[in-house]
């Protein structure tokens, strides 16, 4: 019985250890890269934020897009309207996921980096 017990202890302490390896690995190899590509993610997000804070119009809303695909190699799509709705729903979209980024980027291990929250994909404008 001793021996039984003793052996579930190792087996669950073990498990325990490899948990710890695993972060560990993930950590070492996974967040650097992640915090390399959030910088382009966070450049983006951060001339976004500028450009569309002075865009007067549609047009300037829309070049602002223009702006931005240079940047990150993708295309945006064009709004249909600009108006104080909109900057305000793309203003808090931005704002979030710059809060985001920040916190991923002081984070210092895997589970520091995932309680910073999800960045958002899209808005609905």
């Amino acid at each position: 019985m001793l021996k039984k017990s003793i052996l579930i202890v190792m087996l669950s302490t073990s498990v325990f250890s490899f948990e710890g390896i695993l972060m560990s690995i993930i950590t070492k190899t996974m967040l650097p890269e992640l915090k390399k590509e959030l910088l382009v993610e966070e450049k983006v997000l951060t001339t976004g934020r500028k450009c569309f804070a002075k865009a007067k119009n549609l047009v300037e809303a829309n070049n602002c897009n223009r702006k931005l695909e240079k940047i990150n190699n993708e295309e945006f799509e064009d709004f249909d309207v600009w108006d104080n709705t909109t900057r305000d729903k793309l203003f808090k979209f931005i704002d979030h996921n710059l809060k985001v980024i920040d916190c991923i980027k002081k984070s210092k291990n895997a589970t520091q980096a995932d309680a910073c929250g999800d960045l958002e994909d899209d808005v609905d404008l």
